[in-house]
């Protein structure tokens, strides 16, 4: 009476598969008295995965790997729930495709008037949202400088951001 969940992950980019990254299965429902099923496997060399001796239910899949922003199967952006992948007795579900984008990375140097670098100075990624209906900007990622005044924003999602570095006082 057990199920299967078997997939592929792709890079969303060039379309080639990836190993190495961890897909991770939790059931959203369990049998009264049984504890819940959360468990997670890495891909192989073609980015084939599979969950095996699965009980009946409803399952969340999702994917990471260094480089890539996280992606739920079924969701329609970065970082979100996706959709459920429901299983019945004896099914198994077969060719489950997830498509990772690789991340993306703002690095910048900050310099003073004297064109000196400057050390320890916040700087926020800023990316216009809408909220409530409104659009306003919001931040999705923030870094510090270094001590020779280099700063890296990284796992954002493809898009335009504006940099702003809070000086010191």
């Amino acid at each position: 009476g057990q199920g299967s969940i078997e997939g592929q992950a792709f890079n969303a980019a060039t379309g080639a598969p990836l190993k190495k990254v961890t897909v991770r299965l939790n059931a959203l429902n369990s049998a009264q008295g049984k504890m819940p099923v959360a468990m997670s496997k890495e891909t192989d060399d073609q980015g084939n995965f599979a969950f095996t001796g699965l009980d009946p239910g409803r399952y969340a899949l999702s994917a990471q790997r260094q480089g890539f922003l996280r992606q739920s199967y079924g969701s329609r952006h970065f970082n979100t729930n996706g959709t459920p992948i429901p299983l019945a007795q004896d099914q198994h579900v077969k060719s489950i495709v997830l498509k990772l984008s690789p991340q993306s990375v703002i690095v910048g140097k900050v310099l003073d008037e004297d064109g000196e670098p400057v050390s320890n100075v916040q700087v926020r990624a800023l990316k216009f949202v809408y909220r409530n209906g409104t659009k306003q900007w919001a931040q999705v990622g923030n870094g510090q400088t270094s001590d020779i005044g280099e700063y890296r924003i990284a796992n954002l999602e493809p898009g335009r951001y504006l940099v702003a570095a809070n000086p010191r006082k």
